[in-house]
């Protein structure tokens, strides 16, 4: 039996909870702080970008930007 699985925590073991943790990790993503650290460079980059072209950092800014 897995020690970190959901009986351990004292929830049902039948699925039920799936999508709560599925958000809770989702929270957890965007939250992060490496993500807060994209935002403003990429916020940049699609302003920049005319309509129907693909959004790219362009070099300057990617140095800005940490790996999540």
């Amino acid at each position: 039996m897995n020690s970190n699985g959901a009986s351990s925590r004292g929830e049902p073991d039948d699925g039920s909870r799936y999508y709560h943790h599925w958000l809770a990790a989702l929270e957890g993503l965007v939250n992060s702080a490496a993500l807060a650290t994209r935002k403003a460079p990429w916020t940049e980059a699609y302003r920049r970008t005319p309509h129907g072209k693909p959004v790219e950092l362009p070099p300057a800014l990617e140095g800005r930007c940490t790996d999540i």
